[in-house]
């Protein structure tokens, strides 16, 4: 970690927010820089700590001199690891299409599968609604039969109640005829051999 270093002739003083301002970047990654030591700083006579304007060229030239040895770096690729990059690439080539084609049979199942599934409860439901429809049918054939023994109970109770009626003007017409059978039997045996005399007195 850099030591802060009296005011000299480095510049004008700057605060950490002014200087990372003026560098494009923030207060945050200045302050990283200054407990790295990459960047130096002074102190003023409140005690504050300050950054040298000739801070921002050296920062410069250091970004600019990591660009340059990031460029090189990415320009000499040894030619070997271009090779094993290719052969890796060639020999890569093959198991791509295989794990591609794997990957179709594994989906290819999983559709058939829930084809199977789909299909089966398709089948149910049609078999259900076969069944469902069956049976409405039975229903409706039942509520025929129904109506109709209805109807039939009714004629058979319609016939009951004029053969009751019947019955009971019979009862009456062979009622009268008995009481007419007592009456006769009550009179005399010579009134019903001489209708026409009239009774003695005893």
């Amino acid at each position: 970690m850099a030591l802060p270093e009296k005011q000299s002739q480095a510049g004008r003083p700057l605060s950490i927010r002014a200087f990372a301002d003026l560098a494009g970047t923030n207060p945050r990654r200045i302050r990283r820089l200054i407990r790295q030591g990459r960047l130096r700083t002074v102190i003023n006579q409140a005690g504050e700590t300050r950054i040298p304007e000739k801070e921002l060229e050296r920062l410069e030239q250091e970004k600019l001199s990591r660009a340059l040895r990031q460029s090189m770096e990415m320009q000499a690729v040894p030619t070997t690891e271009i090779e094993v990059e290719e052969e890796s690439q060639a020999l890569s080539g093959p198991i791509v299409p295989l794990q591609r084609h794997e990957a179709a049979m594994v989906r290819l199942g999983y559709l058939e599968s829930e084809l199977g599934t789909t299909r089966k409860l398709l089948q149910d439901s049609t078999t259900r609604e076969v069944d469902l429809k069956k049976r409405a049918e039975e229903a409706e054939q039942d509520a025929i039969s129904a109506t109709v023994r209805a109807v039939e109970a009714e004629h058979n109770l319609e016939e009951m109640r004029a053969q009751v009626i019947d019955s009971t003007f019979r009862a009456m017409e062979l009622e009268q005829e008995v009481g007419k059978l007592r009456e006769r039997l009550m009179e005399p045996w010579w009134r019903r051999i001489f209708p026409g005399k009239p009774a003695k007195d005893d």
